[in-house]
């Protein structure tokens, strides 16, 4: 987002591997916490500014550690998130993403503008659900460029509330090793938002039909030869599309929870906050 909208460099990092040598004092970094008290986040945040660097905290808790440490706080507002495997605060961030780099790009969010996206998000909400069957063996998520957040994020959340083994592959990289695991018992989803894409999209998806998988389709590009497509609504702009794209496979994530029996809310083996090394 920022990239695309200021034209300059920017990395994301996870905060466990954070190296605060690459921090100058010229040097802003965006700490993202649901809870506000992730160990491994507060600690790269206090690390940055003892290196001079400017630091901002987005989080969902007023008054947490990390708003406390940042230099500036964006909270998200989304409200008490109950679950473990956080779902709307994940949007609210992706959302606040976007709105940090338009202002800062010298755009203005005006009503309209935000009445769109309001409406946008509202109607992936009401999508069908994609069909689940909890017997799939191999569950993968495949996306190309910005799809790849989505499709990361939707392995994440498969895995943590249904405990079925799942995995992200880039949509060029499925040649280099994971094109082995996939059989007639494989599920793979594909997320395609990006037109320019679609050629490589529908290659990779016979390619998967050819080995026997079922695929289905999260798309803003039309039908691209999936089992079952779900067709997405068109947000204001195009780098607003994993906020949109999520939603149907957090439903997915949800029912296949559902299906199995299983507390989606309380999943084995995670805190609300990861608050220990």
């Amino acid at each position: 987002m920022f990239e695309a909208l200021l034209g300059i460099p920017c990395e994301a990092v996870c905060a466990s591997e954070f190296d605060e040598q690459t921090i100058t004092k010229d040097s802003v970094a965006i700490f993202i916490s649901q809870s506000g008290e992730t160990a491994d986040t507060v600690i790269a945040a206090k690390s940055c500014k003892n290196q001079g660097g400017y630091t901002i905290a987005i989080c969902n808790v007023q008054g947490s550690l990390l708003s406390l440490t940042a230099d500036a706080t964006y909270y998200t507002e989304a409200g008490a998130e109950i679950a473990v495997a956080a779902t709307k605060s994940y949007v609210a961030q992706l959302v606040t993403l976007y709105l940090l780099a338009y202002k800062c790009a010298g755009k203005v969010f005006d009503a309209d503008y935000k009445s769109q996206l309001i409406d946008c998000l509202a109607s992936a909400l009401t999508l069908d659900a994609l069909p689940f069957d909890a017997k799939n063996k191999n569950i993968f998520f495949i996306g190309k460029g910005l799809d790849a957040v989505t499709g990361r994020e939707a392995a994440l959340k498969v895995k943590e509330i249904t405990y079925k083994m799942t995995d992200f592959y880039p949509a060029g990289e499925l040649k280099h090793g994971p094109i082995a695991l996939i059989d007639k018992d494989s599920l793979v989803v594909i997320v395609a938002t990006s037109a320019k894409d679609k050629r490589r999209i529908e290659a990779t998806t016979q390619e998967l039909k050819s080995r026997g998988a079922t695929v289905f389709g999260i798309s803003a590009i039309g039908d691209f030869g999936a089992d079952k497509t779900i067709n997405l609504p068109v947000p204001p702009n195009e780098l607003l599309y994993p906020a949109v794209a999520i939603l149907p496979l957090q439903k997915f994530s949800l029912g296949l929870s559902l299906s199995l029996g299983l507390n989606p809310d309380k999943p084995r083996n995670l805190a609300k906050s990861v608050t220990v090394i």
